[in-house]
Protein backbone atom coordinates (compact mmCIF):
# COMPACT_ATOMS: atom_id res chain seq x y z
CA UNK A 1 0.00 0.00 0.00
CA UNK A 2 2.68 1.84 0.20
CA UNK A 3 4.46 1.54 -3.08
CA UNK A 4 2.40 4.11 -5.66
CA UNK A 5 3.53 6.63 -3.15
CA UNK A 6 7.05 6.52 -2.67
CA UNK A 7 7.63 5.10 -5.92
CA UNK A 8 10.78 6.53 -7.64
CA UNK A 9 12.74 7.86 -4.30
CA UNK A 10 15.31 5.15 -4.68
CA UNK A 11 17.29 8.65 -4.71
CA UNK A 12 16.57 9.75 -1.73
CA UNK A 13 20.03 10.67 -0.31
CA UNK A 14 20.30 13.78 -2.52
CA UNK A 15 19.75 17.15 -1.43
CA UNK A 16 16.40 18.53 -1.43
CA UNK A 17 16.81 22.14 -2.21
CA UNK A 18 19.05 24.81 -4.54
CA UNK A 19 20.03 28.56 -4.27
CA UNK A 20 18.88 30.60 -7.36
CA UNK A 21 20.31 33.96 -8.30
CA UNK A 22 17.98 36.39 -7.39
CA UNK A 23 17.27 38.16 -10.27
CA UNK A 24 14.65 40.71 -9.08
CA UNK A 25 16.09 41.92 -6.19
CA UNK A 26 12.72 40.65 -4.22
CA UNK A 27 12.98 41.52 -0.31
CA UNK A 28 10.47 39.72 1.90
CA UNK A 29 9.78 41.00 5.56
CA UNK A 30 12.52 43.84 4.68
CA UNK A 31 15.29 41.57 4.49
CA UNK A 32 17.10 42.11 0.21
CA UNK A 33 18.02 38.69 -1.39
CA UNK A 34 21.60 38.41 -1.95
CA UNK A 35 22.91 36.69 -5.53
CA UNK A 36 24.10 33.05 -4.88
CA UNK A 37 25.63 30.66 -6.83
CA UNK A 38 23.69 27.22 -6.86
CA UNK A 39 25.11 24.74 -4.43
CA UNK A 40 24.36 21.60 -2.89
CA UNK A 41 22.89 21.72 0.95
CA UNK A 42 23.85 18.71 3.63
CA UNK A 43 21.38 16.68 5.45
CA UNK A 44 19.30 19.04 7.72
CA UNK A 45 19.52 18.08 11.02
CA UNK A 46 17.55 16.10 13.19
CA UNK A 47 14.23 16.89 14.96
CA UNK A 48 16.80 18.28 17.98
CA UNK A 49 18.81 20.64 15.55
CA UNK A 50 15.85 21.97 13.16
CA UNK A 51 13.42 21.89 15.36
CA UNK A 52 11.07 20.00 12.77
CA UNK A 53 10.08 16.60 14.75
CA UNK A 54 9.80 13.69 12.27
CA UNK A 55 6.14 12.65 12.65
CA UNK A 56 5.01 12.03 9.33
CA UNK A 57 6.86 8.62 8.97
CA UNK A 58 5.61 8.10 12.56
CA UNK A 59 2.04 9.11 11.97
CA UNK A 60 2.06 7.03 8.58
CA UNK A 61 3.22 3.85 10.02
CA UNK A 62 1.48 4.50 13.03
CA UNK A 63 -1.81 4.27 11.25
CA UNK A 64 -0.56 1.31 8.80
CA UNK A 65 0.39 -0.92 11.63
CA UNK A 66 -2.85 -0.58 13.70
CA UNK A 67 -4.47 -0.12 10.61
CA UNK A 68 -2.75 -4.18 9.83
CA UNK A 69 -3.16 -5.13 13.81
CA UNK A 70 -7.00 -4.57 14.06
CA UNK A 71 -7.72 -6.78 10.38
CA UNK A 72 -5.33 -9.14 11.51
CA UNK A 73 -6.84 -9.11 15.02
CA UNK A 74 -10.64 -9.55 13.79
CA UNK A 75 -9.20 -12.30 11.56
CA UNK A 76 -7.34 -14.09 14.00
CA UNK A 77 -10.88 -13.92 16.13
CA UNK A 78 -12.64 -15.15 13.09
CA UNK A 79 -10.25 -17.82 12.53
CA UNK A 80 -10.62 -18.85 16.10
CA UNK A 81 -14.30 -19.11 16.29
CA UNK A 82 -14.32 -21.59 13.06
CA UNK A 83 -11.55 -23.46 15.19
CA UNK A 84 -13.58 -24.35 17.98
CA UNK A 85 -16.43 -25.44 15.99
CA UNK A 86 -14.29 -27.04 14.13
CA UNK A 87 -12.57 -28.50 17.06
CA UNK A 88 -15.72 -29.53 18.83
CA UNK A 89 -17.46 -31.47 14.93
CA UNK A 90 -13.70 -32.99 15.18
CA UNK A 91 -13.92 -34.16 18.47
CA UNK A 92 -17.72 -35.46 18.15
CA UNK A 93 -16.81 -36.92 14.87
CA UNK A 94 -14.19 -39.09 16.26
CA UNK A 95 -16.40 -40.54 19.05
CA UNK A 96 -18.90 -41.22 16.71
CA UNK A 97 -16.76 -42.96 14.58
CA UNK A 98 -15.18 -44.49 17.20
CA UNK A 99 -18.47 -46.20 18.18
CA UNK A 100 -19.52 -47.30 14.84
CA UNK A 101 -16.55 -48.88 14.17
CA UNK A 102 -16.77 -51.28 17.89
CA UNK A 103 -20.47 -51.73 16.69
CA UNK A 104 -19.47 -52.91 12.96
CA UNK A 105 -16.82 -55.36 14.43
CA UNK A 106 -19.13 -56.36 17.64
CA UNK A 107 -22.05 -57.69 14.46
CA UNK A 108 -19.14 -59.11 12.29
CA UNK A 109 -17.57 -60.57 15.42
CA UNK A 110 -20.37 -61.75 17.74
CA UNK A 111 -18.42 -64.57 19.62
CA UNK A 112 -15.20 -62.29 20.31
CA UNK A 113 -13.87 -62.73 23.42
CA UNK A 114 -13.40 -59.06 25.55
CA UNK A 115 -8.80 -59.60 24.64
CA UNK A 116 -10.07 -59.18 20.95
CA UNK A 117 -12.56 -56.03 21.59
CA UNK A 118 -9.79 -54.38 23.61
CA UNK A 119 -7.03 -55.03 20.55
CA UNK A 120 -9.88 -53.62 18.07
CA UNK A 121 -10.04 -50.85 20.11
CA UNK A 122 -6.04 -49.90 20.63
CA UNK A 123 -5.78 -50.37 16.61
CA UNK A 124 -9.04 -47.64 16.59
CA UNK A 125 -7.74 -45.21 19.39
CA UNK A 126 -4.29 -45.11 17.26
CA UNK A 127 -6.20 -44.78 13.68
CA UNK A 128 -7.96 -42.03 14.92
CA UNK A 129 -5.61 -40.23 17.21
CA UNK A 130 -7.69 -40.37 20.24
CA UNK A 131 -5.96 -39.37 23.89
CA UNK A 132 -7.82 -42.26 25.42
CA UNK A 133 -10.40 -44.28 25.42
CA UNK A 134 -12.43 -46.20 28.06
CA UNK A 135 -14.31 -49.62 27.38
CA UNK A 136 -16.72 -51.37 29.38
CA UNK A 137 -18.37 -54.53 28.24
CA UNK A 138 -20.07 -56.71 30.79
CA UNK A 139 -18.16 -57.34 33.90
CA UNK A 140 -15.20 -56.37 32.22
CA UNK A 141 -13.34 -53.06 31.66
CA UNK A 142 -10.22 -51.38 30.09
CA UNK A 143 -8.72 -48.17 29.69
CA UNK A 144 -6.51 -47.05 26.89
CA UNK A 145 -4.37 -44.20 26.63
CA UNK A 146 -4.54 -41.35 28.87
CA UNK A 147 -7.77 -40.52 30.93
CA UNK A 148 -6.18 -37.99 33.51
CA UNK A 149 -7.10 -34.01 34.36
CA UNK A 150 -7.23 -31.91 31.37
CA UNK A 151 -9.52 -34.46 29.30
CA UNK A 152 -13.34 -34.45 28.70
CA UNK A 153 -14.77 -38.38 28.39
CA UNK A 154 -17.46 -38.54 25.74
CA UNK A 155 -19.66 -41.39 26.87
CA UNK A 156 -21.66 -43.51 23.63
CA UNK A 157 -23.12 -46.87 24.10
CA UNK A 158 -23.10 -49.57 21.21
CA UNK A 159 -25.37 -52.53 21.43
CA UNK A 160 -24.82 -55.94 19.60
CA UNK A 161 -28.02 -57.06 17.74
CA UNK A 162 -27.06 -60.92 17.38
CA UNK A 163 -25.95 -61.28 21.37
CA UNK A 164 -27.59 -58.02 22.63
CA UNK A 165 -24.80 -57.33 24.47
CA UNK A 166 -24.13 -53.50 25.34
CA UNK A 167 -20.21 -51.70 24.46
CA UNK A 168 -20.21 -48.78 26.92
CA UNK A 169 -17.40 -46.46 25.55
CA UNK A 170 -15.85 -43.03 27.05
CA UNK A 171 -13.61 -40.83 24.60
CA UNK A 172 -11.59 -38.97 26.17
CA UNK A 173 -10.67 -35.75 24.31
CA UNK A 174 -8.26 -32.55 25.43
CA UNK A 175 -10.64 -29.78 27.30
CA UNK A 176 -12.08 -27.47 24.24
CA UNK A 177 -11.92 -24.19 25.97
CA UNK A 178 -8.08 -24.82 27.62
CA UNK A 179 -7.11 -26.01 23.41
CA UNK A 180 -9.14 -22.55 22.12
CA UNK A 181 -7.47 -20.42 24.75
CA UNK A 182 -3.79 -22.05 24.09
CA UNK A 183 -4.16 -21.47 20.38
CA UNK A 184 -5.34 -18.08 21.01
CA UNK A 185 -2.03 -17.40 22.92
CA UNK A 186 0.07 -18.25 20.24
CA UNK A 187 -1.52 -16.57 17.56
CA UNK A 188 -1.74 -13.52 19.10
CA UNK A 189 2.13 -13.66 20.28
CA UNK A 190 3.26 -14.57 17.34
CA UNK A 191 0.54 -11.89 15.18
CA UNK A 192 2.18 -9.09 17.82
CA UNK A 193 5.78 -10.14 16.88
CA UNK A 194 4.78 -9.75 13.33
CA UNK A 195 3.22 -6.97 13.24
CA UNK A 196 5.64 -5.33 15.22
CA UNK A 197 8.61 -6.49 13.22
CA UNK A 198 6.08 -5.16 9.50
CA UNK A 199 5.76 -1.70 11.74
CA UNK A 200 9.44 -1.95 12.31
CA UNK A 201 10.12 -2.23 8.68
CA UNK A 202 7.68 0.11 7.23
CA UNK A 203 8.84 3.16 9.65
CA UNK A 204 12.65 2.47 8.29
CA UNK A 205 11.06 2.42 4.93
CA UNK A 206 9.16 5.50 5.48
CA UNK A 207 11.93 7.29 6.82
CA UNK A 208 14.37 6.21 4.33
CA UNK A 209 12.10 7.33 1.38
CA UNK A 210 9.87 9.84 2.52
CA UNK A 211 10.88 11.29 5.82
CA UNK A 212 14.08 12.61 4.63
CA UNK A 213 13.54 14.65 1.57
CA UNK A 214 10.20 15.84 2.88
CA UNK A 215 12.30 17.41 6.28
CA UNK A 216 14.52 18.97 3.49
CA UNK A 217 11.94 20.51 1.93
CA UNK A 218 10.01 21.89 5.44
CA UNK A 219 13.76 22.97 6.13
CA UNK A 220 14.11 25.03 2.99
CA UNK A 221 10.67 26.94 3.46
CA UNK A 222 11.47 27.32 7.39
CA UNK A 223 14.82 29.37 5.82
CA UNK A 224 12.71 30.38 3.14
CA UNK A 225 10.18 32.25 5.97
CA UNK A 226 13.11 33.45 8.01
CA UNK A 227 14.38 35.81 4.51
CA UNK A 228 16.40 33.32 2.56
CA UNK A 229 14.33 33.75 -0.30
CA UNK A 230 16.75 33.11 -3.17
CA UNK A 231 16.49 29.44 -1.88
CA UNK A 232 15.01 27.02 -4.05
CA UNK A 233 13.37 23.48 -3.52
CA UNK A 234 15.44 20.86 -5.79
CA UNK A 235 13.81 20.42 -9.49
CA UNK A 236 15.86 17.61 -10.27
CA UNK A 237 13.86 15.09 -9.22
CA UNK A 238 11.55 13.01 -11.13
CA UNK A 239 9.14 11.90 -8.53
CA UNK A 240 6.66 13.37 -6.91
CA UNK A 241 8.65 15.39 -4.59
CA UNK A 242 10.29 16.90 -8.27
CA UNK A 243 7.15 17.84 -9.11
CA UNK A 244 6.11 19.53 -5.70
CA UNK A 245 9.53 21.50 -5.88
CA UNK A 246 8.96 22.44 -9.65
CA UNK A 247 5.65 23.75 -8.45
CA UNK A 248 5.62 25.37 -5.45
CA UNK A 249 9.14 26.94 -7.02
CA UNK A 250 7.09 28.86 -9.58
CA UNK A 251 4.70 29.55 -7.06
CA UNK A 252 7.61 30.98 -5.01
CA UNK A 253 8.80 33.25 -8.07
CA UNK A 254 5.54 34.65 -8.68
CA UNK A 255 4.25 35.56 -5.05
CA UNK A 256 8.02 37.41 -5.59
CA UNK A 257 7.14 39.13 -8.36
CA UNK A 258 4.07 39.76 -7.21
CA UNK A 259 4.54 41.18 -4.16
CA UNK A 260 7.59 43.66 -6.11
CA UNK A 261 4.37 44.76 -8.34
CA UNK A 262 2.61 45.12 -5.14
CA UNK A 263 4.41 47.57 -3.60
CA UNK A 264 5.48 49.38 -6.25
CA UNK A 265 1.26 49.88 -6.79
CA UNK A 266 1.39 50.61 -3.05
CA UNK A 267 3.84 53.32 -3.59
CA UNK A 268 1.78 54.95 -6.63
CA UNK A 269 -1.41 54.49 -4.83
CA UNK A 270 0.15 56.52 -1.66
CA UNK A 271 1.56 59.30 -3.83
CA UNK A 272 -1.63 59.47 -5.82
CA UNK A 273 -3.72 59.72 -2.15
CA UNK A 274 -1.28 62.76 -1.26
CA UNK A 275 -1.83 64.49 -4.16
CA UNK A 276 -5.75 64.01 -3.65
CA UNK A 277 -5.35 65.09 -0.29
CA UNK A 278 -3.46 68.05 -1.31
CA UNK A 279 -5.47 68.87 -4.00
CA UNK A 280 -8.81 67.96 -1.38
CA UNK A 281 -7.13 70.54 0.87
CA UNK A 282 -7.21 72.77 -1.89
CA UNK A 283 -10.66 72.96 -2.77
CA UNK A 284 -12.11 73.03 0.65
CA UNK A 285 -9.86 76.11 1.32
CA UNK A 286 -11.44 77.28 -1.73
CA UNK A 287 -15.27 76.49 -0.36
CA UNK A 288 -14.86 77.46 3.12
CA UNK A 289 -13.39 81.01 1.35
CA UNK A 290 -15.62 81.86 -1.46
CA UNK A 291 -18.59 84.42 -0.64
CA UNK A 292 -21.51 82.17 -1.61
CA UNK A 293 -23.26 79.14 0.25
CA UNK A 294 -21.99 75.86 -1.25
CA UNK A 295 -24.02 72.61 -1.14
CA UNK A 296 -22.81 69.47 -3.01
CA UNK A 297 -25.12 66.47 -2.37
CA UNK A 298 -24.70 62.53 -3.37
CA UNK A 299 -26.46 60.75 -6.43
CA UNK A 300 -29.88 60.73 -4.60
CA UNK A 301 -29.83 64.19 -3.55
CA UNK A 302 -28.49 63.17 0.08
CA UNK A 303 -26.06 66.43 1.79
CA UNK A 304 -22.70 65.84 2.23
CA UNK A 305 -21.49 68.87 2.36
CA UNK A 306 -21.60 72.79 3.53
CA UNK A 307 -19.42 75.25 3.63
CA UNK A 308 -19.50 77.82 6.16
CA UNK A 309 -21.36 80.35 4.18
CA UNK A 310 -24.48 78.06 3.47
CA UNK A 311 -24.35 77.03 7.33
CA UNK A 312 -24.36 80.48 8.61
CA UNK A 313 -27.40 81.26 6.01
CA UNK A 314 -29.53 78.07 6.44
CA UNK A 315 -29.24 77.74 10.36
CA UNK A 316 -28.27 74.42 10.02
CA UNK A 317 -25.46 72.25 11.85
CA UNK A 318 -23.20 70.02 10.09
CA UNK A 319 -23.62 66.97 11.97
CA UNK A 320 -27.71 67.00 11.98
CA UNK A 321 -27.91 67.44 8.53
CA UNK A 322 -25.70 65.06 6.73
CA UNK A 323 -26.77 62.36 4.72
CA UNK A 324 -30.43 63.84 4.86
CA UNK A 325 -32.22 65.09 1.66
CA UNK A 326 -31.98 68.47 1.01
CA UNK A 327 -35.66 68.92 -0.91
CA UNK A 328 -37.00 67.91 2.68
CA UNK A 329 -34.83 70.49 4.67
CA UNK A 330 -34.60 73.38 1.43
CA UNK A 331 -37.91 74.56 0.76
CA UNK A 332 -38.40 77.33 -1.94
CA UNK A 333 -41.38 79.74 -2.81
CA UNK A 334 -42.43 82.19 -5.00
CA UNK A 335 -42.08 85.59 -3.02
CA UNK A 336 -45.54 86.47 -4.46
CA UNK A 337 -47.25 83.44 -5.27
CA UNK A 338 -45.85 82.00 -1.80
CA UNK A 339 -46.64 78.33 -4.20
CA UNK A 340 -43.47 76.47 -3.38
CA UNK A 341 -40.87 75.83 -6.29
CA UNK A 342 -39.17 72.44 -7.44
CA UNK A 343 -35.83 71.90 -5.86
CA UNK A 344 -33.05 72.88 -8.23
CA UNK A 345 -30.96 70.01 -6.61
CA UNK A 346 -33.44 67.64 -7.74
CA UNK A 347 -34.60 68.55 -11.27
CA UNK A 348 -30.87 69.23 -12.08
CA UNK A 349 -29.97 65.25 -10.88
CA UNK A 350 -33.51 64.09 -13.14
CA UNK A 351 -32.74 66.34 -15.90
CA UNK A 352 -28.73 65.71 -15.67
CA UNK A 353 -28.73 70.40 -17.25
CA UNK A 354 -27.85 72.95 -14.86
CA UNK A 355 -31.22 74.28 -13.78
CA UNK A 356 -31.48 78.42 -12.47
CA UNK A 357 -33.84 79.30 -9.91
CA UNK A 358 -36.57 81.67 -11.14
CA UNK A 359 -37.08 85.53 -10.08
CA UNK A 360 -38.03 86.61 -6.52
CA UNK A 361 -37.66 83.09 -5.05
CA UNK A 362 -37.48 83.05 -1.26
CA UNK A 363 -35.75 80.70 0.88
CA UNK A 364 -37.49 78.83 4.21
CA UNK A 365 -35.23 77.98 6.92
CA UNK A 366 -35.26 75.53 9.03
CA UNK A 367 -35.81 78.13 12.23
CA UNK A 368 -38.91 79.51 10.38
CA UNK A 369 -37.17 83.01 9.10
CA UNK A 370 -36.97 83.26 5.02
CA UNK A 371 -35.14 85.52 2.73
CA UNK A 372 -34.59 85.88 -0.63
CA UNK A 373 -32.14 84.12 -2.81
CA UNK A 374 -30.26 83.93 -6.05
CA UNK A 375 -29.75 80.28 -7.02
CA UNK A 376 -28.06 77.66 -9.61
CA UNK A 377 -27.83 73.93 -9.13
CA UNK A 378 -25.61 71.41 -11.56
CA UNK A 379 -24.93 68.14 -11.78
CA UNK A 380 -21.53 66.36 -10.75
CA UNK A 381 -20.02 63.88 -13.05
CA UNK A 382 -17.62 61.71 -13.12
CA UNK A 383 -14.48 60.47 -15.74
CA UNK A 384 -17.06 58.30 -17.56
CA UNK A 385 -19.66 60.93 -17.52
CA UNK A 386 -21.86 59.39 -14.62
CA UNK A 387 -23.81 61.57 -12.59
CA UNK A 388 -22.73 61.15 -8.98
CA UNK A 389 -24.00 64.14 -7.41
CA UNK A 390 -24.42 68.01 -7.82
CA UNK A 391 -23.89 71.24 -6.36
CA UNK A 392 -25.71 73.89 -5.34
CA UNK A 393 -24.54 77.62 -5.72
CA UNK A 394 -26.84 80.28 -3.61
CA UNK A 395 -26.32 83.98 -2.23
CA UNK A 396 -28.82 85.96 0.19
CA UNK A 397 -30.21 88.97 -2.23
CA UNK A 398 -32.28 90.93 0.34
CA UNK A 399 -29.99 94.13 0.09
CA UNK A 400 -30.41 93.89 -3.61
CA UNK A 401 -34.38 93.14 -3.73
CA UNK A 402 -34.75 96.44 -1.09
CA UNK A 403 -32.97 98.52 -3.70
CA UNK A 404 -34.63 97.40 -6.54
CA UNK A 405 -38.26 98.07 -4.77
CA UNK A 406 -36.71 101.45 -3.72
CA UNK A 407 -35.62 102.21 -7.11
CA UNK A 408 -38.89 100.75 -8.27
CA UNK A 409 -41.01 103.38 -6.20
CA UNK A 410 -39.17 106.48 -6.99
CA UNK A 411 -39.24 105.63 -10.82
CA UNK A 412 -43.43 105.49 -10.36
CA UNK A 413 -44.35 107.98 -8.07
CA UNK A 414 -43.57 111.55 -7.04
CA UNK A 415 -41.22 112.99 -5.22
CA UNK A 416 -42.87 115.38 -3.45
CA UNK A 417 -46.23 113.82 -2.86
CA UNK A 418 -45.51 110.80 -2.56
CA UNK A 419 -48.14 109.86 -5.63
CA UNK A 420 -48.50 107.98 -8.75
CA UNK A 421 -46.56 110.30 -11.48
CA UNK A 422 -48.05 110.35 -14.90
CA UNK A 423 -46.08 107.27 -15.93
CA UNK A 424 -47.54 105.29 -13.04
CA UNK A 425 -50.87 106.82 -14.16
CA UNK A 426 -50.55 105.15 -17.69
CA UNK A 427 -49.35 101.89 -16.48
CA UNK A 428 -52.33 101.41 -14.28
CA UNK A 429 -54.77 102.86 -17.10
CA UNK A 430 -53.44 100.43 -19.80
CA UNK A 431 -53.62 97.66 -17.22
CA UNK A 432 -57.15 97.98 -16.44
CA UNK A 433 -58.17 98.46 -19.90
CA UNK A 434 -56.97 95.07 -20.94
CA UNK A 435 -58.58 93.53 -18.55
CA UNK A 436 -61.80 95.17 -19.17
CA UNK A 437 -61.18 93.84 -23.10
CA UNK A 438 -59.87 90.35 -22.20
CA UNK A 439 -62.11 90.09 -18.74
CA UNK A 440 -65.21 91.97 -19.89
CA UNK A 441 -65.07 93.99 -17.22
CA UNK A 442 -66.02 97.88 -16.73
CA UNK A 443 -63.82 100.30 -14.73
CA UNK A 444 -64.31 103.72 -13.41
CA UNK A 445 -61.65 106.66 -13.85
CA UNK A 446 -61.87 109.46 -11.17
CA UNK A 447 -59.84 112.14 -11.61
CA UNK A 448 -58.84 114.80 -9.11
CA UNK A 449 -56.62 117.69 -9.85
CA UNK A 450 -54.85 118.61 -6.52
CA UNK A 451 -52.85 121.71 -7.64
CA UNK A 452 -55.52 123.53 -10.37
CA UNK A 453 -52.35 122.76 -12.68
CA UNK A 454 -53.16 120.09 -14.80
CA UNK A 455 -56.03 120.32 -17.51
Amino acid sequence: MVLPLVHGLRDSGRGCERRLPDTHGVAVGGIPASAVAMSRTPDPPRAAGSGLPPGLPLKISGIVFWGSLLVGLAMALASLHGLQEHLAWEYRASADSFAYRMQGFLGAHPDALFPAVRREARRLRVELGLRGVDLKLGDRQVRLGSTGAGLKPRTRQVRDPATGRVLQIRVYEPDLQRVVTATRKRMLIVGALSFLLLGMILKWILERVLSRPFLRMVETARRFSRGETNLRLDERRNDEFGFLARFINRALDYVLTQQEELREALARVRRSEAALFREKERAEVTLHSIGDAVITTDGEGRIDYLNPVALQLTGWRAEEIGGRPIASLMRIVGEHSGEEIPHPVVQALCENRIVELPPHSVLLCADGHSFPIADSAAPIHDRRGRTIGAVMVFHDVTYARRLERELSYHASHDALTGLCNRRQFELVLEQALQDAVSGGREHALCYLDLDQFKV
